[in-house]
């Protein structure tokens, strides 16, 4: 992971990114360049909706937060400890800003936009925190995003076989 820049304001969501087996959500890791003007920096899992061609995307978890204005540069890991987070084979993520009355103005996890090589994602404007439970239908844009975070699924585990004498 390394620092590729700054991303806007926007909700960045990685479509060519999906996560690769069901599971459970263990943790999150991730690139942050510390700087004055950081906002509240958050991720989420996304969910296509079925029979809607990848159109329409449901809420499936978000994260608490991952990254305030005071954080320190680095790379981070962020285990999910206090609950249970299932996620399935082509779940999405995101990273999102929340734009506050204060006077941030970026996400600082390391983004970096249009480069041929990274995967498309699409971008959402002005979709509030709380996070809503279903994106809007038309992203505000579509395009080449690489976005240093990683989630962390731990695979489905084997029935439990109870022996009874």
């Amino acid at each position: 992971m390394e620092d590729y820049g700054v991303s806007g304001t926007a909700l960045q969501l990685l479509i060519n990114s999906p996560i690769q087996f069901s599971g459970y959500l263990i943790s999150w890791r991730f690139y942050r360049l510390s700087d004055p003007r950081s906002c509240d920096s958050y991720s989420a899992i996304w969910r296509a909706e079925p029979n809607s061609n990848d159109l329409t995307y449901r809420l499936v978890d978000e994260s608490e937060t991952l990254m305030t204005s005071d954080s320190q540069s680095g790379v981070y890991n962020v285990s999910i400890a206090n609950r249970i987070v299932r996620v399935s084979q082509g779940d999405i993520l995101s990273v999102y800003v929340n734009i506050n009355p204060s006077e941030c103005s970026h996400n600082w996890i390391s983004f970096r936009n249009d480069q041929s090589q990274d995967p498309f994602a699409k971008g959402y404007s002005d979709v509030g925190y709380p996070l809503p439970d279903v994106l809007p239908v038309q992203e505000t844009f579509n395009g080449r995003r690489a976005v240093a975070i990683q989630a962390y699924v731990e695979g489905e585990k084997p029935p439990r076989v109870y022996c009874i004498d």
